[in-house]
């Protein structure tokens, strides 16, 4: 979980917690508990792959380390802000 959390900060994973969820957790759920009539186990079964496709769609893309790349070019843009900044503060 934190993992995922750590990507969604870094801007690398917008809606792929979003869409596994619905997809899975919710209308396989419907699917699996009501239409083929294993009810409550099978809506924890689709609940527990939610969070399994959920964890390697996160281990995949932090091997990936794009989010990497994107950490640095927020500091790099921070640091030109602050740059800026000491300049303008400089000339007063």
């Amino acid at each position: 979980m934190e993992l995922e959390c750590f990507l969604v900060h870094q801007g690398n994973i917008r809606r792929t917690g979003i869409t596994a969820m619905w997809l899975i957790a919710t209308l396989l759920s419907y699917m699996v508990g009501v239409h083929l009539g294993y009810g409550l186990i099978g809506v924890y079964w689709c609940m527990i792959a939610d969070e399994y496709v959920r964890g390697f769609i996160a281990l995949f893309r932090w091997r990936r380390k794009k989010y990497l790349k994107l950490a640095e070019q927020k500091v790099e843009s921070s640091n030109r802000v602050m740059k800026t900044i000491g300049q303008i503060s400089e000339q007063l």
